[in-house]
C-alpha cells in the first residue's frame, strides 16, 4: 500500500531561523518494483513512485507530479521508504533539499523548501 511520508517527526529548527509553520512533503509513495519501472520507462526498478502528492506541501511547492519517481533526496539514492523517512529525518527547517526525479524519460533536478 502506498505511504504517506508526512506523518515524520518535525525536523529541529536552524540556529537563528524563524520558527514558521513546518511544511511536509506531502507525498504517498511506493518502491518502485519491474512493472512500475516499465510503465516509468526507468532504465532500472529504482527509486519511489508518486502515487499522489498531497496539500501544499514541499513536493507541490516544487511542481512534483502524480507518477514522477523520485530517484535521490539530496546526494542519497532512495531504493526504499524507510530510506526516505531517514533522509527527511535530518532536514533541518527552513533548508531546501535538492532532489533528483524522473518524469518524462529522464532524469530532472528540483528543489524543496521545508
Amino acid at each position: 500500500a502506498p505511504v504517506a511520508a508526512e506523518a515524520l517527526p518535525m525536523p529541529p529548527a536552524a540556529p537563528g531561523a524563524a520558527l514558521a509553520p513546518r511544511r511536509t512533503l506531502g507525498l504517498k509513495v511506493l518502491p518502485v518494483d519491474g512493472p512500475l519501472a516499465s510503465a516509468s520507462d526507468l532504465p532500472a526498478a529504482e527509486g519511489l513512485f508518486v502515487v499522489d502528492v498531497l496539500g501544499d506541501g514541499a513536493a507541490a511547492s516544487a511542481g512534483m507530479r502524480r507518477n514522477d519517481v523520485v530517484l535521490a533526496f539530496g546526494p542519497l539514492p532512495l531504493h526504499s521508504v524507510d530510506a526516505l523517512q531517514a533522509a527527511l529525518s535530518g532536514v533541518v527547517h527552513g533548508s531546501t533539499v535538492p532532489v533528483t526525479i524522473w518524469r518524462g524519460g529522464r532524469a530532472q533536478q528540483m528543489a524543496l523548501a521545508f
